[in-house]
């Protein structure tokens, strides 16, 4: 099973902050789920953690950066599906090779 983890972006502030510690951002205890954003908050980002880890160890985030092993540069998101999956414009496989370069919110001309 996945571990469920989440990263959260301030656009305003242009960094990290705890979503512990993110007033506004409310999850369900079984689901983990979001239940409520506030609309003071729709600065924030949130990123959920893939489950997956770069070839350096470093956990892949919703928003990261990826080289995989041939060296193509690819933007990690969600699937639209209801029980979606970590993807790169098609799936990502759980058994390649990446490494996490940046992120779209940091480093967003590493992307375009």
């Amino acid at each position: 099973m996945r571990e469920i983890k989440f990263r959260v972006w301030d656009k305003e502030n242009k960094e990290w902050v705890k979503w512990h510690k993110t007033p506004g951002i409310i999850f369900a205890s079984a689901e983990n789920s979001i239940l409520e954003r506030h609309p003071q908050n729709e600065h924030l980002v949130l990123c959920q953690y893939t489950g997956l880890k770069d070839k350096n160890g470093k956990e892949i985030y919703e928003g990261n950066i990826v080289v995989n092993s041939r060296g193509k540069k690819q933007q990690i998101h969600w699937d639209d599906e209801p029980h979606g999956e970590p993807c790169l414009g098609y799936e990502l496989d759980k058994h390649g090779t990446y490494e996490i370069i940046g992120n779209i919110y940091e480093n967003p001309k590493l992307w375009k």
